[in-house]
């Protein structure tokens, strides 16, 4: 059980309903709190102001109108390309690593987990790029190896 208490020689019981009622009580006050605060900071002046910025930038943001040629191809290459260059390069790292996970030490295998975690949320990322059936099922596939590697790399 998550929760238990020893008793005389050892043994094992379930908690008492007052201490679950406590704890989750205090569990239900925290959330509340945390959605208040959340409330709070989503309604505030400084969030509409970060809104309206982040608006005019990609609307009409310095990238938008540079006639620099290394902006120039950046802004005009396809997102879908773009995507799928982030994706292979992110999965090329961890190939190379998985190869042989077994001979990593702990702060390698804590670098694999990184570096699977961010190709993972890379995928989910950029799932409305990849959205025909074939491409969903592949992303679906990776996404499920993506979180069973990062599991198994954390022995």
């Amino acid at each position: 059980m998550l929760f238990e208490q020893r008793v005389n020689n050892e043994r094992r019981v379930p908690p008492i309903g007052d201490e679950i009622d406590l704890l989750e009580s205090d569990l239900q006050a925290r959330r509340d709190a945390g959605i208040q605060k959340a409330k709070a900071a989503v309604d505030s002046d400084r969030y509409r102001a970060l809104g309206v910025r982040t608006a005019l930038w990609v609307t009409n943001g310095e990238w938008a109108k540079s006639a620099e040629p290394l902006t120039i191809a950046r802004r005009e290459r396809r997102a879908v390309e773009f995507a799928a260059e982030i994706l292979d390069k992110r999965a090329k790292k961890i190939s190379k690593k998985v190869e042989d996970v077994e001979a990593l030490d702990a702060r390698q295998r804590h670098k694999l987990r990184i570096a699977i975690k961010k190709l993972r949320y890379a995928c989910e990322f950029f799932a409305g790029i990849f959205d025909n059936h074939r491409q969903t099922r592949e992303r679906k596939r990776l996404t499920s190896i993506l979180k069973t590697l990062q599991g198994r790399s954390a022995r």
